[in-house]
C-alpha cells in the first residue's frame, strides 16, 4: 500500500514538472471537433484538374478558398471562386458559401 502511494507521489511531482516546462513554452492550440471534421472531408476531397484551393491562413483550415475553372463548355476560361467559412458547430448546423467575384 505504501509502495502505492510513494508511486503516486513520484507521479504527480513528475506531471508537476513537466506542466512547469510547458508553461514556458508556448502551448498548443486545442484541436476542435470540426476541425477534425474538415480536416478527415478535406483529405478524402478529389479535386478534378479544372479545381484547386487556397488557404489564405494555413493554420485555419475552417476558412478557404475553392477556384473551379471550366474547360470545356460555356464557361470554358472562366474561373470561378467560391470562399468557404466553416463555423465551429460544423455538423450541428448549416454553413454558409459565398461566390466572389
Amino acid at each position: 500500500m505504501l509502495k502505492i502511494w510513494s508511486m503516486k507521489k513520484e507521479q504527480q511531482k513528475a506531471e508537476n514538472a513537466t506542466e512547469g516546462a510547458a508553461a514556458a513554452a508556448p502551448k498548443k492550440k486545442k484541436v476542435t471537433a470540426a476541425q477534425l471534421r474538415v480536416q478527415r472531408d478535406l483529405s478524402e476531397l478529389s479535386l478534378g484538374s479544372t479545381m484547386s484551393t487556397e488557404f489564405p491562413d494555413p493554420d485555419n483550415i475552417l476558412s478557404f478558398i475553392l477556384y473551379i475553372e471550366p474547360d470545356e463548355g460555356m464557361y470554358k476560361g472562366g474561373r470561378f471562386s467560391f470562399t468557404f467559412n466553416i463555423t465551429p458547430a460544423f455538423g450541428q448546423s448549416g454553413e454558409l458559401v459565398l461566390r466572389g467575384r
